[in-house]
């Protein structure tokens, strides 16, 4: 009787108890020509018995990551990008439908995304990017050419005692680059592109069970000659703009007045001549 006992309080701590069990969690950057970055991250897990599946239900419309980090205990229900060192914007937490349901395993698969757009910090005062802010930082080294360089700092995963990024064995890192780039530096390779040279134009690189020692990427992206002219006339429509509005505007305008008549006047003469 005692015995029966015991097993019925088993099953029924078990039936009641929430389990959840990670699978694999997949980091997508993609970064575009001005080094703001989309991110998606795919955390896929197991969900076992009734309880659990209830669990994952009734939050199917609960967009806090927060809630779904304390419902499943999951140590990778996280941003995997450091929010003090990148600006995390417009984010969407997505979780979906349960999929491939197995009545005799009694489980589930479950999934949330978190989708959102990652920057650098910006001056509040003169715009410009706060240094070592985003995922890559960059600088123009040439003419109509930027140089972008991974910010190692902008991670969130696991790290060894010497500070480098760990790659768990079911997490995967993808970074796709912008498909002009000329890369000329990506270390550590990885083991399925072990042979690249550089420079090259190869985009997508992917990582997975690794420590990434020392981890670098190094690209550049040139600006096309229509780009540069446009940027040309807007900066100096920006500056125009900003001395008619500001303490000498009026004296401004003035001289810009007499200089188009100065030369309307001059030209009318050279045609009557």
């Amino acid at each position: 009787m005692k015995w029966e006992v015991l097993v019925l309080s088993l099953l029924l701590l078990t039936s009641i108890h929430a389990e959840f069990q990670h699978k694999e969690t997949v980091v997508n950057i993609i970064m575009g020509e001005d080094g703001t970055a989309r991110v998606q991250e795919h955390v896929t897990f197991y969900v076992m018995g009734d309880y659990s599946r209830s669990q994952y239900i009734s939050g199917l419309q609960n967009n806090d990551l927060s809630y779904w980090a304390g419902t499943t205990k999951i140590s990778e229900m996280h941003f995997h990008l450091d929010r003090n060192v990148v600006n995390v914007q417009n984010i969407r937490v997505l979780p979906q439908t349960l999929k491939n349901c197995n009545p005799f395993l009694d489980l589930c698969h479950g999934e949330v995304t978190l989708d959102y757009d990652a920057k650098p910090f910006y001056n509040s005062t003169s715009g410009e990017t706060i240094e070592k802010t985003g995922i890559f930082t960059s600088d123009t080294y040439k003419p109509r050419t930027a140089r972008f360089t991974l910010n190692d700092r902008a991670f969130f995963f696991e790290t060894t005692e010497s500070g480098d990024v760990k790659i768990g064995e079911n997490v995967i890192l993808h970074i796709g680059l912008p498909e002009n780039s000329r890369v000329t530096e990506v270390r550590p390779l990885p083991s399925s592109q072990s042979e690249l040279k550089f420079p090259n134009t190869e985009t997508e690189y992917e990582w997975t069970n690794v420590v990434l020692n020392r981890f670098t990427i190094v690209y550049e992206v040139e600006e096309g000659l229509d780009e540069e002219i446009v940027e040309f006339f807007s900066t100096f429509y920006s500056k125009f703009r900003d001395s008619i509005m500001g303490e000498y505007g009026f004296a401004v305008l003035g001289m810009v007045i007499i200089l188009v008549g100065s030369y309307l006047a001059l030209s009318s003469v050279k045609k009557k001549g």
